[in-house]
């Protein structure tokens, strides 16, 4: 115990330990929270794993009924409720925060669940139907009166879920779940605005709101649009915000990537959906030719990254943003440009300007550490720490500015007709989702780098990663589940909030300044009582 370091969670371990040891009456052993959070880390993940080291006696664990007081600390349900608030509260040390750091970013997505109910014997009901808030409920019903029939239970698909993320701090916390039948923007809706006004009277600072490209989110935005508005929807006033901030709209840059992959993959391969021109034409087929050279060549690969699963996209492949990351490379950019020197450079050109546009696009929006730029010699993967800082130039101008004139050398050909000049560029809902989220982030940049307090921004703050991570604990837990049903869902994201954002603090974290779990945290968690 002398060896560990202050303050680390390996020298609160062994404490605990001596304690519980010296504890004569095994009853009125207290826990530390931080234990706590480690035990149920263990156990929501296997209950038998975590029964078979408690039964070792090799280390002494809490008994599961302690850690079932802890998981059942609230009611779960739907909603914004305000035990919910009071543990994110807890989870950030509110009261120890300064102002820079209450800023915060609302994500929101939807995952496949279990179609299923189970009777819920505390309250008598049946859980497993749609619910998506009580005002949407209250809309439902009556639009159902109208047309003169009563509303009939639906049982959930989906659970859509809103994440708070920290901006300046580390925090990824689960905020609200709502089981749908497939949310639409109507009901969005008031369910953001809901969550902005929660978290704003909380004493947050809701500064953006990011999702995928889903339609039911671009026609959300589309609802915000007003006269003095860009031609793409990218803000729109807080009302909720006392000192008249705007809340700004991204589209997660993760998911761009994969869908600007998949129009260069379709276009002349694959569905064959498109077929991407720029003076000349970006086809898919470059990469698969320049594959299979590579393969017939031997020895050393042009394209080293690049495997069958990178050529020949299945569905699973699709959904792989390190896919899309390792096509759209620097890598294979210098490899398609070398590969044209056997006499089509000329006709590659389109497809390396292409290529190296989305590799920095993708370098500059996934900031996500201070060091990473330094060890990888990639300038533009160092944190933005002025508002004149040049990458803001480069997307704003060169980036987007690349874009509209591939639109516009598109649209002046006289030879094509209106549907087929579509197929030439890529798909809408990527471009506006690229002009979106690059005009938010700029904005958004140069706002916080000229708050008191904030030294630098981290892009990769604003994409909804934390979210999807969160999709696959609730998955993992208890031995691993695909599609937990609603009552599953709920249970485990009562027992997910209490593991909180950073359970043990991890070395070379995107971590800067003084954070809730940056160290021993002692605040006692919420208990059943």
């Amino acid at each position: 115990m002398m060896e560990c370091e202050e303050g680390s969670f390996q020298q609160l371990f062994w404490k605990e330990q001596m304690k519980a040891i010296s504890c004569k009456d095994k009853r009125g052993m207290r826990w530390h929270p931080m234990f706590i959070k480690w035990c149920l880390n263990i156990k929501l993940r296997s209950t038998a794993a975590y029964r078979a080291m408690k039964d070792s006696g090799v280390i002494l664990l809490p008994n599961e009924r302690t850690l079932l007081d802890y998981t059942h600390w609230t009611k779960s349900g739907t909603d914004f409720t305000g035990d919910v608030i009071d543990q994110l509260y807890r989870e950030t040390n509110f009261s120890e925060l300064e102002d820079h750091q209450k800023y915060v970013v609302l994500l929101h997505d939807e995952v496949k669940i279990k179609e299923d109910l189970v009777f819920d014997k505390s309250s008598g009901e049946l859980i497993g139907f749609v619910d998506v808030g009580h005002f949407n409920n209250d809309l439902a019903e009556f639009e159902k009166e109208m047309k003169g029939g009563n509303r009939e239970n639906v049982i959930a698909k989906y659970m859509l879920v809103f994440m708070v993320r920290g901006i300046t701090i580390r925090l990824n916390y689960p905020l609200a779940h709502f089981p749908t039948d497939s949310i639409t923007s109507d009901f969005l809706f008031p369910l953001i605005w809901e969550a902005v006004e929660s978290l704003e009277m909380a004493g947050f600072k809701v500064l953006a709101s990011t999702s995928d490209g889903a339609s039911a989110n671009r026609r959300f935005y589309a609802l915000h649009k007003n006269t003095t508005d860009a031609p793409v929807t990218y803000k729109t006033d807080n009302p909720f915000a006392e000192d008249d901030r705007d809340i700004y709209f991204f589209s997660d840059v993760p998911h761009l990537l994969k869908t600007t992959r998949n129009c260069w993959a379709n276009s002349g391969s694959h569905n064959k959906k498109r077929l991407l021109w720029n003076g000349e034409h970006i086809v898919w087929k470059t990469v698969e030719d320049m594959y299979k050279a590579d393969l017939e060549r031997g020895g050393l690969f042009l394209c080293h990254k690049l495997k069958y699963e990178h050529v020949y996209l299945t569905s699973f492949a699709k959904m792989k943003v390190k896919y899309a990351a390792q096509v759209l490379s620097t890598t294979v950019a210098n490899a398609v440009e070398l590969y044209g020197r056997n006499g089509s450079q000329q006709q590659l050109m389109p497809t390396v300007e292409f290529i190296r546009m989305f590799d920095k696009f993708f370098d500059c929006m996934n900031v996500r550490s201070f060091r990473e730029g330094h060890n990888k010699r990639k300038p533009n993967l160092l944190p933005y720490r002025s508002p004149e800082d040049p990458r803001l130039q480069w997307l704003a101008h060169d980036f987007l500015g690349y874009l509209t004139e591939w639109s516009e050398r598109v649209d002046a050909r006289q030879d094509v007709t209106k549907s087929d000049k579509q197929r030439l560029k890529l798909s809408r809902q990527t471009l506006q989702g690229i002009y979106m989220t690059v005009n938010s982030f700029v904005d958004v940049t140069k706002y916080l780098l000229q708050q008191p307090g904030v030294v630098c921004v981290l892009s990769e703050k604003f994409n909804q990663d934390p979210l999807e991570s969160y999709f696959g604990n609730q998955r993992q837990m208890k031995g691993g589940n695909d599609a937990p049903t609603v009552s599953q869902f709920y249970h485990n994201a009562n027992s997910l909030r209490l593991k909180s954002s950073s359970l043990l603090r991890v070395k070379g974290a995107n971590v800067h300044g003084p954070v809730a779990e940056s160290r021993i945290n002692n605040t006692p968690l919420p208990k059943r009582r």
